[in-house]
């Protein structure tokens, strides 16, 4: 029996809050995220968030904070399985324009009991709940 490819990727999300929303971004398969995406080899995690913000919305500009937690979770696919590790920060970014790249559907802004009905991973919503409390602490 052989054994599918084993693979780690480690990315870097972003939580943004405004007017006591969140930004999220709904993916190609209907699924909520967090801006943000895969450390590139040599990238810090800053240099990441801020090149995917960059690709992602168009922000030139963001402040990054503190981690907010870290979470793990794996992807059984044909190619083989693999195992996302993902640190995620409190970020703020200014009142510039937000633009829509073609990784993602739409990108919306939620209230924190619209976040709990959405199709989005588990511990995605958890980060943003743990920013939550870091923000009011």
């Amino acid at each position: 029996m052989t054994m599918k490819p084993r693979t780690q990727i480690i990315t870097v999300k972003g939580v943004i809050f405004k007017d006591n929303k969140v930004l999220l971004l709904e993916d190609r398969n209907n699924k909520w995220e967090l801006p943000g995406g895969r450390i590139d080899f040599g990238e810090t995690p800053e240099q990441t968030l801020t090149r995917e913000f960059s690709e992602e919305l168009g922000i030139s500009s963001i402040q990054i904070g503190t981690i907010v937690t870290a979470l793990t979770f794996t992807v059984d696919r044909d190619d083989g399985e693999r195992q996302y590790v993902v640190l995620v920060y409190t970020c703020q970014i200014s009142d510039q324009a937000l633009v829509q790249s073609d990784e993602h559907i739409k990108y919306e802004w939620f209230t924190l009991n619209d976040v709990e009905t959405l199709h989005m991973r588990e511990g995605y919503k958890n980060a943003i709940k743990f920013a939550v409390s870091t923000i009011k602490a």
